[in-house]
């Protein structure tokens, strides 16, 4: 409910703003400016400098960490040169994200500066954001997550800070986009039918219960007939008492060359090893219920009387019972490509004819910073 009310909020502010682009400040182009100490770019009137970009925070290998983290081996075991060649692509792209961040955060804040209680709101919303990760990433330990955050380079106002910016740009993005427009049965019946067989493949499946027989285990005393064809005799037998109404169990009992074998757990016939995966094939002709002939395995020591329990054939949950997920999945897509389109017009106006000086400038700034 809190949540809902800080949207419900943010929305009366960020609704009925003006479209990106419309703010002069926020149009200009990233301007490259050289100073004493160094160039430094000025990004929507926010000065912005090699070390706010390569000590900015971002995801690898599943942690939060400086961008100069992300490229510390390969700075420790290449010359300048080398290093420059690997990894100004990637920097590149960080630069770039970096530059429209402030673009897309200058715009929100430009949407909702001196517009009544909205600080409040946030703060508080900031609160939560804070309590969630102290509580969820160091289980409530404060002193461990400020911590993790000197780790990073971070104090506890930088990080409120950008929990602002994310929040904000969000809003912000929200209020940009399209209204949703219906979601029409042909549009869900062709999606559903691109997915379904990574989304809502139904295996086969059997559950069963047998008897094992074990042909050199029978004692048939002294004869000249073939054993194994005793032991078919005597399988055929077993299957026409179980067929009959006989309890397996208790023919399992009362013969020391036959073992019971029963799941609980249907399973599906494919992961079935040998000398079982003769009753895969067996159940494909069955129905649920039914008991099989003597089953002989390929090794011929074992033969199997089969009872069916369940069978489920190979398949597709059906539209009908998946449509919500379906549905849901396209307003999702949706979604993701009207964000994409708005960040990519940010993007594109972070774009700047001195870039890969500047690029150069934190390149050297990594390098010298593990190689010093």
């Amino acid at each position: 409910m809190r949540k809902w009310l800080l949207w419900s909020a943010l929305a009366v502010f960020l609704y009925g703003g003006c479209s990106p682009g419309s703010k002069s400040d926020s149009s200009a182009r990233p301007l490259l400016i050289r100073t004493s100490a160094g160039p430094v770019l000025s990004v929507g009137g926010e000065i912005v400098t090699g070390d706010d970009v390569i000590g900015s925070a971002m995801e690898h290998n599943g942690l939060v960490v400086p961008v100069q983290e992300r490229f510390r081996e390969m700075a420790e075991t290449m010359d300048l040169e080398r290093f420059k060649e690997q990894a100004s692509a990637e920097l590149e792209e960080i630069l770039d994200a970096k530059v429209s961040s402030v673009l897309l955060y200058r715009q929100a804040n430009k949407e909702v500066e001196g517009k009544g209680n909205v600080d409040e709101v946030l703060a508080k919303q900031i609160d939560r954001e804070v309590r969630q990760f102290v509580d969820s990433r160091f289980g409530g330990d404060y002193a461990l997550a400020e911590q993790y955050l000197e780790n990073n380079d971070m104090d506890w106002k930088r990080f409120r800070q950008r929990q602002r910016e994310k929040i904000l740009t969000n809003y912000f993005i929200s209020s940009q986009l399209p209204e949703p427009r219906p979601v029409h049965y042909e549009e869900l019946l062709a999606r559903y039918e691109q997915i379904k067989q990574e989304r809502f493949a139904v295996p086969a499946a059997i559950r069963f219960e047998m008897l094992d027989v074990q042909s050199s285990s029978l004692d048939f005393g002294q004869t000249s007939q073939s054993r194994h064809g005793l032991a078919r005799q005597f399988a055929q037998v077993l299957a026409e008492q179980v067929r009959g109404g006989k309890d397996m169990g208790t023919l399992a009992r009362q013969y020391r060359a036959v073992s019971l074998v029963s799941f609980s757990e249907a399973v599906q016939p494919e992961s079935l090893a040998r000398p079982y995966d003769v009753l895969a094939r067996q159940a494909e002709g069955m129905s649920a219920g039914e008991v099989s002939e003597p089953i002989e395995a390929a090794d011929g020591e074992h033969i199997f009387i089969m009872r069916l329990l369940e069978k489920q054939s190979a398949g597709f949950r059906p539209l009908a019972e998946v449509q919500r997920e379906v549905k849901q999945m396209i307003l999702n897509e949706r979604r993701a490509r009207a964000v994409s389109e708005l960040q990519a017009r940010f993007r594109e106006r972070a774009q700047f004819a001195e870039k890969d000086e500047f690029v150069d400038l934190c390149l050297e700034k990594i390098y010298r910073l593990y190689n010093s």
